[in-house]
């Protein structure tokens, strides 16, 4: 059997066959999420509402800084910060006679409607001075409704007064914002512990009214108030302590 002889030749390397890129697989593109809007409250003014979307996570001073570049958004943002605490002002400074001519949400909503409008005296250096700004804006409205009435009693003598705010729509709100100076009780109907809450209000001296305004609703620091009342820092702390702890008393004899 002949054998085959080994070729002495090199064998010829092979060229490397060309790879074919294939085409890049086309990545799934996640969809950026764009953070939920929050749904209106359904008591909130209208005039607050925005298509334009801020961060809810803004800080005051972000909201304030766009705010003072003249961005209506933020200047709508920072009213519906307020939302509770300015109702609450009104309920308290409007009293029950003028609210048995306007609601409160018809009173606040006029108050957004003017400020947006014309935000002469804006004040955003800091949350207090800015939500004065607001309620005073808010006791001008009060006053100037106030006037209207008085004007046109003869009128209004023959017609009849609103019907019962509607039940509790919001009440809660209104409640979180009292708990800064008064401590509602869970026992009662939100609508009966506004009531009794405001009553005993009204019945406050004025300078405690004003002070716990100022301190507890606007959020003033003790200092600012002080500036502001002509007094001293320790008089302002020693006046506030008076009149929280009067409130709180009658209070819980209104309620035995």
């Amino acid at each position: 059997m002949r054998r085959r002889r080994a070729s002495l030749r090199p064998r010829r390397a092979r060229a490397p066959r060309p790879r074919v890129a294939s085409a890049p697989r086309a990545r799934q593109s996640t969809p950026l999420h764009r953070a939920p809007s929050p749904r209106p409250d359904c008591c909130a003014p209208k005039c607050i509402q925005s298509d334009i979307l801020i961060a809810v996570t803004a800080t005051f001073a972000d909201l304030a800084q766009a705010a003072s570049r003249g961005e209506a958004p933020a200047v709508e943002q920072l009213l519906e910060r307020c939302l509770p605490g300015l109702k609450a002002f009104v309920r308290l400074r409007a009293g029950a006679r003028l609210r048995e001519r306007e609601s409160d949400d018809d009173l606040v909503q006029s108050v957004c409607r003017e400020v947006l409008a014309d935000r002469s005296g804006y004040d955003a250096r800091d949350e207090g001075l800015f939500r004065q700004w607001l309620f005073t804006a808010a006791q001008r409205k009060i006053a100037d409704r106030y006037e209207y009435w008085r004007a046109h009693k003869r009128d209004t003598d023959r017609d009849e007064p609103l019907a019962a705010q509607r039940g509790s729509a919001g009440a809660s709100d209104v409640l979180a914002a009292y708990s800064a100076f008064a401590s509602p009780s869970r026992a009662v109907v939100a609508r009966e512990e506004l009531a009794r809450i405001e009553a005993v209000f009204a019945r406050l001296p004025d300078e405690y009214r004003e002070v716990i305004v100022m301190a507890k609703l606007f959020g003033l620091s003790r200092a600012q108030v002080a500036e502001q009342l002509g007094r001293t820092e320790a008089s302002v702390k020693g006046l506030l302590a008076r009149a929280l702890s009067e409130l709180a008393e009658q209070l819980d004899l209104d309620r035995s």
